[in-house]
């Protein structure tokens, strides 16, 4: 009897056992699941951001926001000065240019001797200019008793400029006074007095003209030029002999030369050219 009742009551102990052992283990690993779940959604902004990258093959601006807010001030105005344009500044080529420049210039050439003037530049095509000359008292060399030549003259002229640049073709048209004087020793009569022959000559011309003119930004223009001097209007020549307080008028081949000469068109050659825009 005994053994039969230890048999109906074993079983039922052992699946209360088992039915306790089961009930801690969940209870064990409630915890755990409850602890995990942090680590899980502390992980979810990182797929997140893994996915959108995935997505777009660039880090999103949200995600990269924070680091290009993290550099300092002074460090982002230091790239942008020297790799773009300080703030506030702007270069001379972002400003237009004018439309109208002018300014002095000066330089030697032959007949002219020393000139001084004013050019004037209308968008780099347009040109114009003023210029008077004059060749001091000087000593003609190799040639006896003392001969000078004085020379003056005005001039006013016109260019363009085909290729906007320093090449320009001209045209001037200008008056010119050339005088020459020739120490001489007259004698007549038995008597013999120093003297001297002055010629005068006096001429309206043209000059065509080819050359070059360089400009640079700051002001300064450098050039030099090639023409012809051809006279139009000469009046006449007067050539004077003066000997003891005396005066007369030369006439014969020695006025001839002179006249003739006058009338003949002349090499002008521009030898240097210094000039500032303004």
């Amino acid at each position: 009897m005994k053994r039969w009742i230890a048999l109906l009551v074993l079983p039922a102990a052992l699946a209360a056992r088992t039915a306790h052992a089961d009930e801690g283990v969940e209870d064990g690993a409630q915890p755990a699941a409850d602890g995990a779940q942090p680590a899980a959604d502390r992980a979810q902004p990182a797929a997140e951001v893994r996915e959108r990258t995935a997505d777009t093959g660039q880090p999103t601006a949200d995600s990269a926001q924070p680091a290009a807010d993290s550099r300092p001030a002074s460090l982002t105005g230091f790239r942008v000065g020297v790799a773009g344009r300080p703030p506030g500044k702007k270069d001379r080529a972002d400003k237009p240019p004018r439309d109208l420049r002018a300014g002095p210039l000066v330089g030697v050439g032959v007949p002219g001797g020393i000139e001084a003037g004013a050019v004037m530049i209308y968008q780099r095509i347009l040109g114009a200019g003023l210029q008077i000359g004059t060749v001091p008292s000087m000593r003609v060399p190799g040639v006896p008793h003392g001969a000078r030549v004085t020379r003056y003259s005005a001039e006013a002229s016109a260019r363009v400029y085909p290729l906007k640049g320093a090449l320009f073709l001209g045209a001037g048209i200008g008056y010119a006074h050339l005088e020459a004087t020739l120490d001489q020793r007259f004698t007549g009569y038995g008597v013999s007095a120093p003297g001297q022959v002055r010629a005068e000559l006096s001429s309206v011309y043209v000059r065509p003209e080819i050359g070059f003119l360089w400009k640079w930004d700051v002001g300064l223009m450098l050039g030099a030029d090639l023409g012809v001097v051809v006279p139009v209007a000469a009046r006449e020549s007067h050539v004077t002999a003066a000997a003891g307080g005396q005066t007369m008028e030369v006439k014969g081949k020695v006025a001839d030369v002179f006249s003739t000469a006058g009338r003949v068109p002349l090499p002008a050659l521009g030898l240097l050219r210094v000039g500032w825009l303004i």
